[in-house]
This record gives C-alpha cells, sequence and structure tokens, in this order.
C-alpha cells in the first residue's frame, strides 16, 4: 500500500434491496453484511434518474450527478447526432463481447460516454494503486497503471472460459458417459519415433470451437414454476448468441477452424505403456509434451476460428450479427490414466481460454488464467476450479440467454480479488457483481400480494429463492472482505437500484397520438399502422422524450418557439392517463427538463421531458405495426404471465416506495471503517453520488474532478445524529 490515507474495498451489489437486506439480516441467513452493519453505517440511498444500471454505477464510481457524466441508462443520444441514433451499452457495460473482435459504432462502452473522472483514475493520478473487476465503466482502462479485469475471471466468466472442458478416453461404458472416444492403432509414418519397449500406438483427437458444454439448465417456465418443476436439462443450440446482456458459449463450427493433435503411447520394456507424447505432427520431435499418469503439459496456444454474435440490448426486435473471428486459446493436458497394455486412456483438457481483451493491462489475463490453475493444484483438484460450471438458461427480459449462474459467479469473483489482491500492493479495490438484478427482473412479482399472479403456496417459494441468492452474494461478500480487507481497511457496500413488481401495463401511444405529439400513417401493403418518424413531435428517449426540432436536427419538425408548448402538450397526455380498474393515474411525475435539475438531470444528453412511473406499472405495446383497432384499447392491462419483466427500476422516482409491501427503487449504502460510527443507522437517505466523497474522505484519497457528492459526516464519530427524515 502507498503511504499515507487507509485501504478501500468498495463491493457493489446490483439491485440489491435494502428492504430485503434488513428482512434477511434480521433472519440471519446474511452474516457478512450483517456484521458490516453492526461495525459501520447502514444508509439508503437514492439513485440518479433514469434509476438503472449504467447511470448510478457511474455516479457511485465518480460521484457525479447524470448530467454531469453523461451516461443516460442503457441508451445515449449524443448533442449533434440525428435524433435515431441512440449510443447503447451492453449488460457488463464494456463493448458488446461481438465488438471484442469486430467494431459495432452503436455499441459502446459506458466509460467511452462517461464524461466525468473515475475514483481510480484520480487515486492512480495521486500515485495510489488501484484495482477494478467487472465494474461498470472500468473496462477498458481508460490511462494506464490500472488494473482492471472485465467479467468475474477465469472460473465462469463467458469472456475468459469460452469453451469447456474435454475428457478423451478408450473406456467405454457408464465410465465414459460425456467424454469423448479416442482409439489407439499401431503408430504408422511417424518421424523420430522415441525407442519404446512396446510398440508405439496412435491415437488423433480435435481441439476445436464446435463443441459446447454439455446439457444446460434452465429455471422453469411460469408454467412449470407454479408446480416449481425440477430444473430442466435442455441440449445446446446448433448456434448460441453471445452478448454481455446474454452471454452465451462463443460457437464454433468444424468447417470454420480445428486443430489437430498426435497422440503417441511409448513405454520401457517390461513395463508396458507408460508415457503420452502429444504432438501437432506425427514428428516426435516435435513434441509438445511428454505425459506420465498425474503429469500436466506446459500452457499450449492455439489460434481458431470461432463464430460470435451478439444481439443488441433494444426493446425492439433485432437480428443477430454473427462474427467470424480468429482466436488464440491457451490450454493444458493433463494426463489422468494409461494402463501399462494401453487400453484404458483418459486425457484430460482444460477449457479453451481466452486471454485477449478482457483485462488492463493485457498481461493480466494470462497471470490470472494461471493463477486459476495453481489454485486448483493448491486445492489438489483433479482438473480446474470451475470445470462443473454448466451455463444456465434464462427467459430473459428481453429475449433468452446463457448465463453461468449467481452461485458460481459468487465463487469466481471472489477468488478474482483474492488472486488481484495476493499480487502485490493496492489502495483501492472496486468489484461489483450483477445481482440480485435478475432475480428482480424475473420473479418480484410471485411475491406481491396485490399482483393478479400471487398465490401464497407459490409465493413462500419464491421468496425462499430470494434467499438463497442473498445468502449466496453475502457469502462473496464476506470472501471479498475476508481477502481485501484488514481492521483498518474501509470498507463500503453499495447498489445502484432495488425494483418494484410490475402488477399492471400500459400504452401511452394512443394519448399521444390523440394528442398531435406522433404520427401514424396506414401501411398500404398492410393496411396496418405504423409510426411516421418524419412527422412525430416526439421521439422516445430512456424515460422520457426527445422534442423533434429544427434547431438541433436536420429533418426537425418543432419550431424552437413550440417546444415548451410541445413539452406541456406531452406532460398533460400523460397525466391524463388513467386505469381503469384502479381509478389510478400510471404516472407519478412529468416534468421538463429544466424542472428536473433538482434530480440531476441537466444537459444534452437528457431527455426534454421525462416522465415517471408509479409503482407497480410498466409500459407495453405492440412492436413495429398494429391493427387500427388497437388504438381503441385496451390501453391498460393486468402483467401477462409469459412476460420475463415481472420486477422493475428504471422508469421509477428515486425515492418511489411502496411501503406496506416492502418493495423500493432505493439503493444501499454500508460502509465501515475508522472514525465511522458503530451501527449507525442514517434516518435520512444520501444519494448514489455520497458514496465515493465519503469513502475518499475516510481512506485519503483525492476527490474526482467532477464530484458532486457530499461527506456524511453524519456517520462520522464527534458528529451529531442526524434527524427523521424521509426514509
Amino acid at each position: 500500500m502507498s503511504k499515507g490515507g487507509h485501504r478501500v474495498l468498495l463491493i457493489g451489489l446490483d439491485g440489491l434491496m435494502p428492504e430485503m437486506v434488513l428482512k434477511f439480516s434480521k433472519e440471519g441467513i446474511l452474516p457478512n453484511m450483517g456484521r458490516l452493519i453492526d461495525q459501520g453505517c447502514f444508509s439508503i440511498s437514492y439513485p440518479d434518474p433514469p434509476v438503472d444500471t449504467p447511470t448510478n454505477w457511474t455516479c457511485l464510481a465518480t460521484g457525479a450527478r447524470m448530467g454531469s457524466h453523461g451516461v443516460h441508462g442503457f441508451g445515449t443520444h449524443l448533442p449533434g447526432e440525428p435524433i435515431g441514433r441512440i449510443r447503447r451499452i451492453s449488460h457488463s457495460l464494456g463493448p458488446s463481447p461481438a465488438s471484442m473482435f469486430q467494431n459495432t459504432p452503436n455499441e459502446v462502452a459506458i466509460n467511452w460516454l462517461c464524461q466525468a473522472e473515475y475514483l481510480w483514475e484520480a487515486a492512480t493520478k495521486a500515485g495510489k494503486k488501484c484495482i477494478v473487476v467487472d465494474w461498470p465503466g472500468g473496462y477498458p482502462a481508460r490511462m494506464e497503471g490500472i488494473q482492471v479485469v472485465d467479467g468475474s475471471g477465469p472460473y465462469c466468466s463467458i469472456q475468459a472460459r469460452f469453451l469447456p472442458p474435454h475428457r478423451f478416453t478408450t473406456i467405454e461404458g457408464e465410465e465414459a458417459k460425456g467424454t469423448l472416444k479416442i482409439e489407439f492403432k499401431e503408430a504408422e509414418a511417424w518421424a523420430n519415433l522415441p525407442p519404446s519397449g512396446p510398440p508405439p500406438l496412435e491415437s488423433t483427437i480435435l481441439v476445436s470451437g464446435q463443441y459446447l458444454r454439455g446439457g444446460r439448465e434452465r429455471p422453469a417456465t411460469p408454467g412449470e414454476r407454479a408446480g416449481m418443476a425440477d430444473v430442466l436439462i435442455e441440449e445446446p443450440p446448433a448456434e448460441a448468441v453471445m452478448d454481455r446482456w446474454a452471454p452465451t458459449a462463443l460457437v464454433g463450427s468444424a468447417d470454420l477452424s480445428q486443430v489437430t493433435y498426435h497422440l503417441l503411447l511409448v513405454g520401457e520394456d517390461g513395463k508396458g505403456y507408460d508415457r503420452l507424447l502429444i504432438s501437432r505432427s506425427r514428428n516426435a520431435s516435435q513434441k509438445l509434451a511428454v505425459l506420465r499418469v498425474g503429469e500436466w503439459s506446459p500452457w499450449l496456444r492455439e489460434k481458431m476460428r470461432v463464430r460470435a454474435g451478439y444481439r443488441r440490448l433494444n426493446a425492439y426486435d433485432l437480428p443477430v450479427t454473427h462474427a467470424d473471428v480468429d482466436i488464440e486459446f491457451m490450454f493444458k493436458f493433463r494426463l489422468l490414466a494409461l494402463s501399462p497394455d494401453g487400453r484404458q486412456v483418459v486425457l484430460y483438457r482444460t477449457s479453451l481460454f481466452n486471454a485477449q481483451r478482457w483485462t488492463s493491462p493485457e498481461g493480466l489475463a494470462e497471470e490470472l488464467i494461471d493463477g486459476l490453475f495453481q489454485e486448483s493444484q493448491r486445492q489438489g483438484l483433479e482438473g480446474l476450479l470451475g470445470d462443473e460450471v454448466v451455463l444456465e438458461h434464462h427467459p430473459g427480459i428481453l429475449g433468452a440467454f446463457w448465463h453461468p449462474g449467481v452461485s458460481n459467479v459468487c465463487l469466481g469473483t471472489p477468488l478474482t480479488v483474492k488472486m488481484l489482491a495476493q499480487r502485490g500492493d493496492w489502495d483501492a479495490l472496486f468489484v461489483q457483481i450483477h445481482a440480485p438484478d435478475g432475480i428482480n427482473h424475473r420473479l418480484l412479482t410471485y411475491i406481491d400480494p396485490q399482483s393478479s399472479m400471487y398465490r401464497p403456496e407459490l409465493a413462500e417459494k419464491v421468496w425462499d429463492e430470494f434467499r438463497a441468492e442473498y445468502s449466496a452474494l453475502d457469502g462473496a461478500v464476506g470472501a471479498m472482505m475476508e481477502a481485501g480487507g484488514d481492521e483498518d481497511t474501509v470498507i463500503g457496500l453499495v447498489s445502484d437500484h432495488a425494483a418494484f413488481p410490475v402488477r399492471r401495463q400500459f400504452w401511452p401511444v394512443p394519448a399521444l397520438a390523440e394528442a398531435g405529439l406522433v404520427a401514424l400513417e396506414e401501411n398500404p401493403a398492410t393496411g396496418l399502422l405504423r409510426l411516421n418518424p418524419k412527422k412525430c413531435k416526439i421521439f422516445s428517449l430512456g424515460g422520457g422524450f426527445m422534442i423533434h426540432d429544427q434547431a438541433r436536427f436536420k429533418e426537425g419538425i418543432v419550431e424552437p418557439k413550440e417546444m415548451e408548448e410541445v413539452a406541456q402538450k406531452a406532460i398533460a397526455a400523460l397525466y391524463l392517463l388513467r386505469d381503469p380498474l384502479t381509478g389510478q393515474c400510471p404516472i407519478s411525475a412529468a416534468l421538463t427538463l429544466n424542472d428536473a435539475s433538482l434530480l440531476g438531470q441537466w444537459g444534452g444528453r437528457c431527455p426534454d421531458v421525462l416522465f415517471f412511473l408509479a409503482p407497480g406499472y410498466g409500459l407495453f405495446g405492440p412492436r413495429g405495426e398494429f391493427p387500427k383497432e388497437a388504438l381503441a384499447g385496451p390501453i391498460f392491462r393486468d402483467l401477462p404471465e409469459e412476460t420475463g419483466l415481472k420486477g422493475q427500476h428504471g422508469g421509477n422516482l428515486p425515492q418511489a416506495v411502496m411501503k406496506e409491501e416492502g418493495f423500493s427503487a432505493r439503493a444501499v449504502f454500508i460502509f465501515k471503517g475508522l472514525g465511522v460510527k458503530r451501527g449507525y443507522m442514517r434516518r435520512q437517505a444520501c444519494w448514489t453520488v455520497d458514496v465515493v466523497p465519503t469513502l475518499a474522505h475516510l481512506a485519503g484519497l483525492p476527490f474526482p474532478r467532477h464530484c458532486e457528492g457530499r461527506v456524511l459526516t453524519d456517520a462520522l464519530e464527534g458528529w451529531p445524529d442526524l434527524g427523521e427524515g424521509s426514509v
């Protein structure tokens, strides 16, 4: 550690709900989070709108409001660009995986959009040593001297562990299940054969991207979940799509690339076969490894062509794009069994690891992959840690996707933190796990007593799923605190938002069309209606509307003097909406950008009109064309059972709550350190931008250049407690 100050460890859990943290802590299933609360301060935190991942992980790392850092949700419109061009951010908020190997100009890294300085950048400039693990906006590093890992690391991250391990064996029967069959025969046409008592035997194996991990688990569908059916197994598809919202195994095809390795069994007189040679050709002098039982090869490297794909994160159907890319994989072999007669051979090959484009500096990836191997050896494993990971198939919010599973990420991320922390001195370590956001989106409605899908017997089982996920996350928090903390370390635990269950949905387009704000036209070929963008006065942009004005847009139709009138028309149209079932307006607030400055909204990247959904409401609407009759309604409906989005947060006010049910949009800030009161429960909420200045103050780090938050002085010893607030 550098001289002066204290180390700081900041742990982020995406979607961690303050209500559930307190509930489960009282139940005793969160011992590590509970200990952190007892030893320090607990505060509810308000996120900046839009209440989502990209916006608030940026607030949490810069201390800047959204209007200053400029990252507006999952889609940001840059001033000066056409109104239809939105710079989109993928799930883990680096470039989408396909753009690891090809240019996707509308898919950008979050820190490419960020206009503010990150805490790790300010600290590095001051001579501090910083580590960033899977923090949205961390990768790729914008300056040298920072160790950055994109993803959870080599244990189960798709970026690193592209393809699964394999066993090649001559054994048949039940023991051979899940292995690849090989056969040996007398060696022919080999050059430079080594001396051998028994006649040398040969075989070949393929190393290729054509094999995917075996079966994949997926959660039960809504219908199956009603009976809580067992987890299903489905065979992998012929092709899989990989992106950072929906990572899948990167797939290859046999006609793209495969490498043939030649195997040779040799031995000594009277002792039978005892060695296996691995070579790229039938020339023993070009051998890559000579293995006896239990021995490992060195790391081998092969460049292979595989097919990568991605799907942009968007509410609309977009085509899957594939790219055939060359990737240099690294892997090892281990000889697990070799009988003297050569009839029983078991050869293990590790996963194919990619060491490119997921760490800064680039060479750090190889160190972590080798670190995984070394840790596996220390634990006496036959293979590598993470070999048993099977990708889970999830229905997803915007389409199906593959994921290594939260329980595995909760093992892999702390292992990466441990390996990095043990490499040498460090001053600040930032790490994020993208959970429990997923379970909020998938299951929250099932535990809402006011939902049409609520059934007590099902709700209790879903609550148990939440308990299991929070328990796994608590274990990860404890492991990371152990790996990166001591009694002098400043430790913070934060989230970016929580979530609400969705009860009802509405479609605002008919009301906006009636107000003359969006233009519809009939497609003569189909007789269906569609939007006419050239005549629309407003366009949707992440929780609001951009006005299609002539001053900013070449094709704009709204004169500058009409902008305020258009804005007020949009606000009025939203406020006039009423749910016929409840009599409630589904909009909590609608306001102009000028009136939203108290919420951190300003600048050319924000919508001109912002609106916030009432808790329990979501949006729906036809995609593309729709029949004229749809305009007549109904424009409100109960949440359909088949939808993947059963919890949401991005469209709500930061302070929105369902107090009786125990849900909110609010985030968590728990922290401890020298000088912090113990067991202090703040009675007023802070903002996500207050995390950086508070931790920087405690650790003696410089504030980032654009930091706008405040130090929570009431949590410090010697300062008075705050009075009652809005919490």
